[in-house]
């Protein structure tokens, strides 16, 4: 889990002024946890809810959401419009959204299963509180799988295979990405790219700043790298206390928790 905050960090400052290279401070003063590592942790949080008291994770998680939007209204960069609305609406069910917010907070669930249709249904579940369009649906289970595949021990070639069941198309080449991706919020075009950051690194730290290096929705598409990167080559230690150092002490403390009861640590 904590790859998905290491992305969303340092991703930060960059998703309304993105930058065309990977030569970049990592951490800067002015880094800090989005809406995207708070609502990623509202998941785990209801995971771990739903395991411990026997309801159903689906019926947890919109309360988990509502509750961690009213803890944390501001988030640098803000919740998304129409999610924003939804978070003030306790009556408002899902509104058909493509977006990337749904592949952004997904990463638990495919920490958390057990298997790979446990990821898939985790992530279905995830998604379609808010976001149940098809394609808002297939950017999670696509992450999800992706972690699962990666955490279980897959090669790159096999976390390429699962999420081209969901995209056909993942680009082959960070230099072109650089030149020619423009901003985009939904996940068909925001998970296959942030997808390619993984597969086309070479450590974790790599794959940040492939991640960060392509513009775009920075920290969403560092988000999603990170944790698919974190499942593969596990996260250095210097990176993970600057990222905790930058995400609030509450979050944090429910992250760890999450990460010693399904991640070992």
């Amino acid at each position: 889990m904590i790859g998905t905050v290491v992305g969303d960090v340092v991703g930060s400052i960059y998703e309304f002024d993105n930058i065309r290279t990977k030569v970049f401070p990592l951490f800067s003063e002015m880094c800090e946890a989005t809406d995207d590592s708070i609502m990623a942790i509202a998941v785990a949080d209801a995971i771990m809810e739903s395991e411990d008291k026997g309801i159903p994770f689906q019926v947890i998680l919109c309360d988990k959401f509502r509750q961690y939007g009213a803890r944390y209204p501001f988030p640098m960069g803000g919740y998304g419009g129409n999610f924003a609305m939804w978070l003030n609406n306790k009556n408002r069910g899902p509104y058909g959204s493509c977006g990337n917010g749904s592949a952004m907070r997904v990463a638990a669930c495919g920490f958390a299963a057990k298997t790979v249709e446990e990821a898939r249904n985790l992530a279905y579940m995830s998604a379609y509180v808010t976001h149940n369009h098809p394609d808002g649906i297939a950017g999670a289970q696509a992450v999800a799988e992706a972690i699962f595949v990666a955490q279980c021990g897959g090669r790159k070639q096999d976390i390429e295979a699962a999420v081209k069941r969901y995209y056909p198309e993942i680009p082959d080449s960070i230099e072109y990405l650089q030149r020619t991706y423009s901003w985009g919020s939904v996940c068909s075009n925001t998970v296959p790219e942030a997808v390619a950051c993984f597969l086309l690194s070479e450590s974790f730290e790599d794959s940040i700043r492939n991640a960060i290096s392509i513009g775009g929705d920075s920290d969403t598409i560092g988000a999603i790298t990170g944790g698919i990167a974190e499942a593969y080559y596990g996260v250095p230690r210097w990176i993970e206390s600057e990222a905790k150092k930058r995400t609030p002490p509450e979050l944090v403390s429910v992250l760890e928790r999450f990460e010693k009861r399904f991640q070992g640590k």
